[in-house]
């Protein structure tokens, strides 16, 4: 069940200024010329040597400076965030995304693994299955995440980003405290039922929610391990990143 909220400011009226989608397919909203299109105070409140210096300043300093300037001056979607501490698979991600479903996965592997981070009233926890293409050996990956409606409360800074990711299928805002646990449960229930299911790599810390609802669901202790956050994990981040350079690693852009 998802959580809304609507804010009466008759004094407010916000307007965005964006490329056309034909531009924006074609990589032409990212051209220094075209910044004038949705700058309409370009020359007025917006000072136009100002804004060509400030973007040949974020061309030169990378990727991540880039999207950030252009989503904040020419209302460019940022898309990821490549942080310059990113994991190196990052710079792939986008461009392995394609349209998979959790059925898809099912029907299509031979084996299932699935990872889970557990949450709590003002964080997320989220879900990521990755089968094993029988036929092409890809790994094929789908993901959810789950938050209490307390979390959009607390953090209303992303609480716009959080209902477009409800509205794309991507996150669940549950009201009762145990619905998000149950639903990842049944979801591993799924996969297990299809004898698909390897392990579950889970994080030890607040996990006690996790493991009474997989426990309620069936799932077998024996193929539940705990799973370290942190510096033990470069080593097994390695080989996925160069899955990504590769090809070889597929995962959903809708759900």
């Amino acid at each position: 069940m998802c959580a809304t909220a609507k804010i009466h400011d008759p004094h407010f009226l916000p307007v965005i200024f964006e490329h056309p989608p034909e531009m924006v397919e074609s990589g032409a909203h990212l051209l220094m010329e075209n910044l004038a299109m949705v700058n309409p105070n370009l020359g007025y409140s917006v000072d136009e040597a100002f804004l060509y210096r400030e973007y040949r300043k974020a061309r030169e300093a990378g990727e991540e400076t880039f999207r950030g300037f252009m989503s904040k001056h020419a209302n460019v979607e940022i898309g990821l965030a490549l942080r310059s501490d990113r994991w190196a698979g990052a710079d792939f991600w986008e461009e392995q995304g394609r349209c998979i479903s959790l059925d898809d996965i099912l029907r299509r592997a031979d084996v299932v693994t699935v990872g889970i981070d557990g949450g709590g009233l003002d964080d997320l926890l989220g879900m990521y299955v990755i089968g094993r293409d029988r036929e092409t050996r890809e790994w094929l990956g789908w993901g959810h995440a789950w938050a209490h409606e307390t979390a959009v409360v607390r953090r209303k800074s992303e609480a716009s980003r959080f209902q477009d990711l409800v509205a794309c299928g991507d996150m669940t805002i549950v009201r009762r405290v145990g619905d998000d646990t149950a639903e990842v449960a049944e979801y591993v229930r799924r996969i297990h039922e299809a004898e698909l299911l390897d392990h579950i790599g889970i994080d030890p810390s607040g996990v006690g929610q996790i493991l009474d609802s997989l426990a309620e669901a069936g799932i077998p202790d024996g193929i539940v391990v705990g799973i370290s956050q942190g510096w033990k994990l470069g080593g097994p981040l390695k080989p996925p990143s160069a899955s990504w350079l590769k090809g070889y690693w597929c995962m959903v852009t809708s759900p």
